[in-house]
């Protein structure tokens, strides 16, 4: 039996508010599992584009997320068209040092990892036409 788009959508736009606001509870302790840091879209093709490139650097001042690999897979092309082009990439405000750095470089596809989340979404619901 084949699922009705309306049902699809609401399956796949609930399984991304769960990612979104994910936990656990240990031993009577509360911890946030949420992401601080997304990099993905919606692609004509399942190809885990970013898997792998994503890296993460300490210094003194904190933390920075590696721009290089996620750049290098933002310029490979798939039937003619960027990875980037369809590409949203949502930094936790405060807990990467080089946020701004990736707005130089990635311009409004930059943005806060809820905010990716919201963009998803309404690409889901496109895609399903509800």
């Amino acid at each position: 039996m084949e699922l009705a788009k309306e049902e699809k959508a609401e399956r796949v736009t609930q399984l991304l508010e769960v990612i979104k606001i994910l936990n656990r509870n240990i031993r009577g302790r509360q911890e946030t599992l949420a992401p601080l840091f997304v990099v993905g879209g919606l692609y004509d093709v399942a190809n885990p584009f970013f898997l792998g490139r994503i890296k993460i650097e300490g210094n003194k001042n904190g933390y920075a997320v590696c721009k290089a690999p996620i750049e290098e897979a933002m310029m490979s092309t798939f039937l003619g068209h960027e990875v980037g082009e369809s590409t949203l990439i949502g930094m936790a405000e405060g807990s990467f040092t080089n946020k701004e750095d990736f707005k130089e470089t990635f311009k409004e596809s930059v943005m806060s990892v809820d905010n990716v989340f919201k963009n998803i979404m309404q690409s889901v619901k496109a895609y399903y036409e509800v």
